[in-house]
């Protein structure tokens, strides 16, 4: 009877693993410029290497070009791992990204919701429960 449940749970974990494609979708390696950089320009900060979940289509990320282009400046290697990919057979992504530009880039982001929040118009009313 344990045989059964061992076999069960293998056959229910295959299928799992293709369905997430573990078992047939490839890996993009890091581009020899990428793996040639080894520090931020900015923080100095030695840079790390993770593998990301590549998503199939088309990115949807939606920001202002100017919010791209600030980061670009700010935060060169923060690399949060949104990739996309239009090969279904791609799965995942190697990137290389700073730890200090990631810190960095949450930082800004708490204090320009701050700079929101201060700004938006106060109508006097609080919330009920």
């Amino acid at each position: 009877m344990a045989g059964l449940g061992v076999l069960l749970v293998f056959i229910v974990g295959g299928i799992m693993a293709y369905r997430e494609g573990y078992l047939w979708k490839t890996t993009i390696g890091l581009s020899p410029a990428m793996k040639r950089l080894k520090e931020c320009p900015i923080h100095k900060a030695p840079l790390e290497i993770e593998k990301v979940k590549v998503h199939t289509g088309r990115s949807h990320a939606c920001f202002p070009k100017a919010s791209v282009e600030e980061y670009a400046k700010l935060f060169p290697y923060y690399n949060n791992g949104t990739i996309s990919s239009m090969d279904p057979k791609v799965g995942w992504a190697k990137v290389k990204y700073c730890p200090e530009c990631r810190l960095a880039l949450k930082t800004w982001l708490e204090n320009r919701l701050r700079e929101v929040e201060q700004a938006a118009p106060s109508n006097g009313n609080k919330p009920s429960n």
